[in-house]
């Protein structure tokens, strides 16, 4: 029964997650002094713990045409019997045209960093606290003009020295939100600047502003704020909002003189006697 008893454990960190064959050699004595001596074996199949990362707070926005944001710098990880990992990456999901992710290695890092297809590749042994300060660092960004609104989900698989993984759940997600001057195309789930004659001083809108009857998108001023919006000059009018040029008072008429910003077309008056206007 004592023998039967005995059990193998290893403690520390698991060298190798290949079988181990434990040798137990034994000495019994009986009674009257004799002794017995013998060995008996067993096969022990080492157990490794998967790496673990959480990612913390998980809802982000993006700011297009501003800063990359970062999404996991509350990231966690942990591995229960090893100290260093071999890689990790970082999924894009659904990858849209123009999307970048990318991390910032300390010099000296033994950790390289490398993104194609919608994935970045963390790779090279280092320490579990290694790993997890270069993946606080990792950012999203897009390069395009006119980029895809589409919520992107971000997932992170870590994998130790012995080839373990697993992933983060739940994922990170970043929504997409537009810059000031454009709005979200619902046609094209896009970004789309504003076009001329409306403007946008706010982020994340699904429209913009148009600029009032009497005013014209100046093609010179961005559609940010209202001075985008100009008076219509004396001899022009405009009747209707959100337009890119103004309607001139035609050939033989003129605007009232000094009036600008003229919405309706009683701004235009006809040449007097003996004057005339060759211009439209």
């Amino acid at each position: 029964a004592l023998l039967r008893s005995i059990q193998f454990q290893h403690l520390g960190h698991l060298p190798s997650q290949a079988p181990r064959t434990a040798v137990v050699e034994y000495r019994v004595c009986h009674a009257v002094g004799v002794c017995t001596t013998g060995s008996m074996s067993m096969v022990t199949t080492n157990h490794n713990d998967a790496p673990t990362i959480t990612l913390g707070y998980v809802d982000h926005t993006y700011y297009h045409g501003t800063a990359p944001i970062a999404f996991a710098n509350l990231a966690t990880v942990s591995d229960a019997d090893h100290a260093s990992l071999s890689s990790a990456r970082v999924t894009i999901s659904p990858l849209q045209s123009g999307d970048v992710l990318a991390a910032q290695l300390p010099a000296g890092s033994p950790i390289a960093a490398s993104f194609a297809n919608g994935t970045l590749t963390l790779s090279g042994a280092a320490t579990v606290l290694q790993y997890e300060a270069v993946i606080r660092t990792v950012v999203f960004s897009n390069t395009l003009v006119l980029a895809s609104v589409i919520t992107r989900s971000m997932s992170f698989v870590v994998t130790d020295a012995m080839g373990r993984s697993s992933a983060s759940s739940p994922t990170a997600d970043v929504h997409f939100c537009g810059p000031s001057g454009a709005y979200h195309d619902g046609s094209t789930n896009a970004v789309a600047v504003c076009p001329f004659g409306t403007y946008q001083p706010l982020a994340c809108q699904a429209s913009c502003m148009p600029c009032a009857a009497g005013k014209f998108g100046d093609a010179t001023a961005d559609q940010k704020l209202d001075t985008h919006c100009v008076a219509c000059p004396s001899g022009k009018y405009q009747p209707t909002s959100a337009q890119a040029s103004c309607d001139s008072c035609g050939i033989g008429k003129h605007g009232t003189i000094g009036e600008m910003g003229a919405a309706s077309s009683s701004h235009c008056t006809a040449c007097l006697a003996g004057r005339f206007s060759a211009s439209l």
